[in-house]
């Protein structure tokens, strides 16, 4: 990406593993034609997990019907998986790169102008490909 002009844009998915949604990556696995026996066992990884809360006084425990369970071994290929359609924007201009639930855009111009207006259109790509998705931005960081 030779440039006169550089842009570094750091974007935080909002509880990007806590809202992954099970639906959309099933959508994703299927357009990627990824074989059924995957698709199975990601199915079964997921199918009637429960999320517990437990303290002093009670324990409570519910039905999970989406996110990225954590701190497993599949865990970080179902996630780069469920965001590859943010990874794979191609644009001569544009280097994605992505630490878990982070996105780092490094966005190039030959001019200021022009370095504004890539950064404008890469991140209305970035914005359309979360929405679809189902993903927000964490604001506050």
């Amino acid at each position: 990406m030779p440039s006169e002009h550089l842009a570094l844009v750091s974007l935080d998915i909002k509880s990007a593993f806590d809202t992954m949604n099970w639906p959309v990556l099933f959508k994703t696995l299927e357009s990627y034609g990824f074989p059924a026996f995957f698709k199975n066992f990601i199915y079964f990884y997921l199918k009637n997990r429960r999320v517990f809360y437990t303290n002093d006084v009670l324990e409570i425990s519910r039905p999970c019907s989406k996110g990225c369970p954590q701190c497993s071994v599949i865990a970080p290929t179902i996630w780069n998986i469920y965001i590859n359609s943010i990874l794979i924007i191609d644009r001569p201009d544009l280097h994605i790169q992505a630490f878990a639930d982070d996105l780092v855009l490094l966005i190039g111009g030959r001019t200021a102008r022009e370095l504004e207006n890539n950064t404008n259109l890469i991140l209305a790509a970035t914005s359309d490909k979360l929405e679809d998705l189902e993903l927000k931005l964490s604001i506050e960081k």
